[in-house]
């Protein structure tokens, strides 16, 4: 007489793959950790800045020029036509993503979230 055959989900009743909320756990130990990495990686793939204006609300239009160039070099994004950039820090300011996008349709989004970063720690810093 043949031995019955294991039912392999049987033999090894451990789940294979962790919970939902171990998962769940063990995403919340490691956000803390995985924020600060975020942020020193993100600090140090910048390691000089041409601007010595750090509030973008006071950038002349040749700040405004340099941190195209840099941005552009940074990102790779290719060459930014400064024309389109006639302005300075408080214009800037105005702008939204869309006009970010229309003006650079491959990384205006890149550049408006830069400006916004810099213009968000620069307000941070006043207050």
């Amino acid at each position: 007489m043949p031995l019955p055959r294991l039912d392999p989900a049987l033999a090894y009743p451990v789940p294979l793959r962790p919970s939902v909320f171990q998962h769940a756990r063990f995403i919340d130990k490691m956000q803390p950790s995985m924020a600060r990495v975020k942020q020193e990686k993100y600090e140090m793939a910048f390691p000089e800045e041409p601007l010595s204006e750090v509030d973008p609300r006071r950038w002349s239009r040749e700040d405004v020029t340099r941190w195209l160039q840099w941005t552009s070099e940074m990102f790779h994004l290719g060459s930014i036509n400064p024309e389109r950039f006639q302005m300075n820090g408080k214009a800037l300011c105005l702008m939204t993503m869309d006009m970010f996008l229309y003006r650079v349709p491959e990384g205006g989004n890149i550049l408006y979230q830069d400006f916004q970063r810099r213009l968000r720690n620069a307000v941070a810093l006043q207050n």
